[in-house]
């Protein structure tokens, strides 16, 4: 059984980029309606209203018919015959958009129009689509992001590891018996715009018995920075314990 190659709207948008084909005339010429889009969002798994520009949809041999649809249903809204070669139809006009041979000045208004409502919607993005906000995928040792309203202060983080610190205040847990210790969070961090990957230390420590604030002492460190530290307190604690790593010459 042969398999047909499909394509998404965002991909048939890329391919007809020369002509500037909105969403809107990509469906309507494609076959499909947006509910369409969006429910067979929805079956692959995708927000339905979100991502139904990115669900394959469209076979990927019918970009050239729907390239001719798209410029006869624009000669046909500008009263000219979609048979003319372009400098036949510039002379309907003499000034032409950038990107389009068949235009007037009525259909270049419809299309400012479309491609207005077009972009309306191209700027509403759900805040955890990083990506789509311009930042870079989550690694793959990531398990959650914290997202800002600007892209730039979100971040990507692994799993924390927390280190009790017993000369800290402590403060209370859910049941008055219990104790909730001062802790040394430890974890990997991305920014959402980079690829510099960081280890993130925090302090948290209790006051009169509740948390103080979330991050008492924090500090971000580069990876080098981090092996510097970790060297350094490595080196500490030969001294304090008089022990050594080194490998002394002759052993394996």
């Amino acid at each position: 059984m042969t398999v047909h190659a499909k394509l998404s709207v965002n991909q048939l948008e890329d391919a007809l980029a020369s002509i500037g084909a909105t969403v809107d005339e990509i469906l309507d010429n494609s076959g499909y309606t947006l509910g369409e889009a969006m429910v067979a969002a929805g079956r692959a798994g995708m927000d339905p209203e979100m991502d139904y520009r990115k669900v394959p949809l469209i076979a990927a041999d019918a970009v050239d018919e729907i390239r001719s649809r798209i410029l006869a249903e624009r000669a046909e809204l500008a009263g000219i015959d979609p048979e003319l070669e372009p400098s036949e139809a510039a002379e309907f006009s003499e000034d032409l958009p950038i990107g389009y041979n068949l235009t007037e000045q009525a259909f270049a208004f419809d299309e400012l129009k479309r491609r207005a409502e077009e972009s309306d919607r191209k700027v509403i993005v759900h805040v955890d689509d990083i990506v789509g906000r311009g930042g870079i995928a989550p690694p793959s040792w990531s398990t959650r992001t914290d997202a800002d309203t600007n892209v730039w202060s979100s971040r990507h983080r692994s799993p924390a590891v927390s280190i009790p610190l017993s000369h800290y205040d402590a403060w209370w847990a859910n049941d008055s018996d219990q104790l909730h210790m001062a802790e040394l969070v430890v974890g990997l961090a991305q920014r959402g715009y980079s690829g510099d990957i960081s280890i993130e230390l925090e302090r948290n420590a209790g006051h009169d018995g509740a948390l103080k604030y979330q991050g008492v002492a924090r500090y971000e460190l580069r990876l080098d920075e981090a092996e510097q530290l970790a060297h350094t307190i490595l080196l500490l604690l030969d001294v304090a314990r008089g022990t050594t790593d080194t490998i002394v010459e002759g052993e394996q």
